[in-house]
């Protein structure tokens, strides 16, 4: 069956198969509508609208990061944070609208800077080290700065019989 194509004279939620039947499709909302609706229109009602589909995506914890991206309201968020595993859907919203500045605002998302370090190098570096994966991750961000930290890996990485085709691959980020 050939997919759906969408004519320019129809509107925005009705497609157009091939046998010129039509098919309602309506857009579920997403994490930035919702963070939207919180910062600018702030109706008590909003939760109650939401279909079952657009609750199950209404995710409290992404709300907040994406909320707390906001350095004005980064407190609030935290504070709010804090109590968020307790609080229902519906009362997290209005709590949410309360909390928040009101009107439209751009707030870049910031993303993760952690750094994916070879899982087998890690392994290596835990069993020699005789510490946990975390704290090696920790030791690494600080190995990987300098070419003393990066011949001290290497020659580890020698001392457990590795082969320099083996060692380049295991230090690549």
């Amino acid at each position: 069956m050939p997919r759906p194509k969408k004519t320019q004279k129809q509107s925005k939620n009705v497609l157009e198969t091939s046998n010129g039947e039509n098919q309602n499709s309506t857009k579920s909302k997403s994490l930035f509508d919702h963070i939207n609706h919180i910062r600018e229109v702030k109706s008590s009602d909003y939760y109650d609208k939401l279909t079952d589909v657009e609750k199950k995506g209404f995710s409290k914890y992404t709300l907040l990061m994406g909320l707390s991206m906001d350095v004005a309201s980064i407190d609030t968020m935290s504070y709010l944070s804090k109590y968020f595993e307790v609080i229902p859907n519906k009362q997290f919203y209005t709590a949410c609208c309360d909390l928040t500045p009101a009107g439209k605002k751009y707030c870049k998302w910031i993303k993760s800077s952690g750094t994916k370090y070879n899982s087998e190098l890690l392994e290596l570096l835990s069993s020699h080290l005789q510490i946990g994966i975390d704290e090696v991750r920790d030791y690494c961000k600080i190995l990987f700065r300098d070419e003393n930290g990066l011949s001290y890996i290497h020659d580890i990485c020698k001392k457990y019989g590795k082969t320099d085709k083996e060692i380049e691959r295991l230090l690549e980020v």
